[in-house]
């Protein structure tokens, strides 16, 4: 019944054929099993709540949900060689369990060589979640990729951090807590399933482009920005207000006809899209320009369902045809268009 961590792993047989020449050892590639059981040492002590960090340097992660009723808080397993073990540590308070996974790969620096090899190990950490727990959730990668598919957890929060690599991010289907998801370059798709509710969601990048499909999300708080990366970003409801800035990258919103809130769009060099269904009641406002109200032809609504605020110069394109919305401009070329 205690809680704690298991760590087995079984190493593969390198074979050295040769004479004269140093084996650089650790280079067995192994898979590590990883639990943390929900049953305290004490009777009735199963945990209630779990704060889970996970990360490596260049370790590709994946997050997923275990199976209803499963007995543990935590299980997965580590592929790596044997000279980059996965870090571990796991600690109990009450009913509150704290664990936190690293797997980082040391460089190649040694002059050892190993004939035929070795080959390239892309080193990996795979963990799935208890679905029964509350749980606080953090991850960073500086060049893996990451995967995250939470659709069945319940989450308190979650961070989302990454150098290079590619973060790709399904939420849960119910409420959760605040969401951020943060990289310098590399590339974040975000997906919202129905019935997803949270807090705030937030997500930046340097350089890398965003896909936010986030129709069927509801959100108090909603901030995206980058500084050159593209963004296409499908709207949630917002109950409080959102903002989409970015310094060159070029922006390309779609609301849906369940699309509510008010929404700022900032761009210093970016062409901006915005694609609205025909039936939705907008007004899309700009700081040096007439203000335009949807459905064309009608009676401006006094509560429009989405009230857009536009910067962006120009290089603003409004269209209620998705079909009809252009491609952003190869040149340099400034040019409103309007349906």
């Amino acid at each position: 019944m205690a809680a704690g961590l298991l760590l087995a792993g079984v190493g593969g047989l390198l074979v050295w054929q040769g004479s004269g020449r140093t084996l650089t050892p650790g280079m067995s590639v192994q898979d590590t099993p990883i639990s943390v059981q929900l049953d305290g040492p004490l009777p009735l002590d199963l945990a209630s709540s779990a704060a889970l960090t996970v990360g490596g340097d260049r370790t590709d992660l994946t997050i997923t949900a275990l199976n209803a009723g499963s007995p543990y808080a935590l299980r997965g397993r580590a592929h790596h060689r044997a000279r980059n073990p996965v870090q571990a540590d796991v600690t109990r308070q009450g009913r509150a369990i704290t664990a936190a996974l690293r797997l980082n790969v040391q460089p190649l620096r040694e002059r050892g060589v190993v004939i035929s090899g070795p080959e390239g190990v892309q080193h990996r950490l795979e963990v799935g979640v208890s679905r029964d727990l509350p749980v606080t959730l953090s991850t960073s990668t500086a060049s893996g990729d990451q995967n995250l598919s939470l659709t069945p957890l319940r989450l308190r929060a979650l961070t989302v951090r990454s150098d290079s690599g590619d973060q790709t991010l399904t939420l849960p289907a119910r409420e959760a807590g605040a969401v951020s998801a943060v990289s310098r370059s590399g590339a974040v798709t975000l997906t919202a399933p129905r019935g997803s509710l949270t807090d705030a969601l937030r997500v930046n990048t340097g350089s890398g482009d965003q896909r936010l499909d986030l129709g069927s999300l509801t959100t108090q708080t909603l901030g995206v920005g980058t500084d050159s990366g593209r963004v296409r970003l499908t709207l949630p409801v917002l109950t409080g207000r959102g903002t989409v800035t970015t310094g060159s990258g070029d922006i390309r919103i779609s609301a849906t006809a369940r699309t509510r809130g008010n929404l700022d769009v900032r761009s210093q060099s970016g062409h901006v899209t915005l694609i609205l269904p025909p039936t939705l009641t907008a007004r899309v406002r700009y700081p040096d320009r007439d203000t335009q109200t949807f459905p064309e032809g009608r009676p401006p609504s006094p509560t429009p369902a989405l009230d857009v605020f536009v910067d962006a110069g120009s290089s603003t394109v409004t269209t209620t045809d998705p079909d009809r919305a252009p491609d952003p401009p190869s040149s340099s070329s400034r040019a409103l268009t309007r349906r």
